[in-house]
């Protein structure tokens, strides 16, 4: 894949092209002159399956960084003692950033999440299932049945919200057909802004292949030689180190706060705190004999 350009999955296959298409204000384009195959318009109102990869024009080749401070000593004659640092940087590693994530702060949809968690009932989403019937819950009217009572007991959203998965509820209501039929339904049926929650509402995923991860590693290596004296050679070591980065592979960043990935920085899961080794050789020498 080029850089600058991006990638829409889904529907009848896979098309390549410029990234006009991202921007709601640019709708009124489809279909596009096609750069590989046509693309048919998509109404907001449509089952929103498309994904878009977008591929950072100044991507680039990541780079790592070693790091090496060493101090020996010999303790006793046949004894020798090294204490050595070992760190490395991994810089500007792969990695797809998702840029249609849900903004539950400024919205105030996480704080109508908590509400409706803690048992209460949240305006908010009074305002996006009014008048709906959730099936399992009832028509939502704002009294006797809220759309926080709603969100409890229906079955596609109770569990997001004992689980305590804001975003997968965030996304739910951008996305999903349930209920309204229309991808979008339940944000255009509060008078919301198509918007409203995510950035590019006409697509399930977006992503960027950008370089926005690194990590780190620093380690304590001690060792201890014994250097061969009466047939003995015996080497043994520890090292303590710490593996630190945004993610195992070169894949999604599905960071808690998408403007602090920093955040999520975490041992990865090859991480080994602690590791001991030993290694020893022996020279033994036969006995002389006598000819007979």
């Amino acid at each position: 894949m080029l850089p600058g350009t991006s990638a829409i999955s889904g529907g009848s296959g896979l098309t390549y092209r410029s990234i006009d298409y991202w921007s709601l204000a640019n709708l009124a384009m489809i279909p596009f002159q096609p750069q590989f195959q046509p693309l048919q318009p998509v109404s907001l109102t449509d089952t929103r399956s498309l994904t878009m990869n977008y591929y950072e024009p100044e991507r680039r080749t990541p780079y790592i960084q070693n790091f090496t401070l060493s101090i020996q000593r010999q303790l006793m004659r046949d004894i020798i003692l090294d204490v050595t640092y070992v760190g490395s940087k991994g810089t500007k590693l792969y990695g797809r950033l998702p840029l249609d994530v849900a903004d539950i702060r400024s919205t105030g949809f996480l704080e109508a999440f908590n509400i409706t968690r803690a048992g209460g009932n949240a305006a908010l989403f009074d305002r996006m299932l009014m008048g709906l019937n959730i099936p399992g819950a009832g028509v939502v009217n704002g009294t006797t049945l809220t759309g926080s009572q709603a969100l409890r007991l229906y079955t596609s959203t109770r569990t997001l919200l004992a689980n305590g998965s804001v975003g997968a509820l965030a996304n739910f209501l951008v996305t999903s057909t349930n209920v309204t039929g229309q991808g979008g339904g339940f944000i255009r049926n509060g008078g919301l802004a198509e918007d409203f929650l995510v950035p590019y509402p006409q697509f399930s995923q977006v992503g960027l292949n950008a370089n926005p991860s690194n990590s780190t590693y620093h380690s304590m290596q001690v060792q201890l030689t014994k250097r061969l004296s009466h047939g003995l050679y015996t080497q043994g070591s520890y090292t303590w180190s710490r593996n630190l980065g945004l993610s195992d592979t070169d894949h999604d960043l599905f960071a808690r706060d998408p403007q602090n990935r920093n955040a999520d920085k975490m041992l990865l899961g090859f991480h080994r705190t602690h590791i001991i080794t030993g290694n020893g050789t022996t020279h033994c020498r036969s006995a002389p004999t006598e000819d007979s």
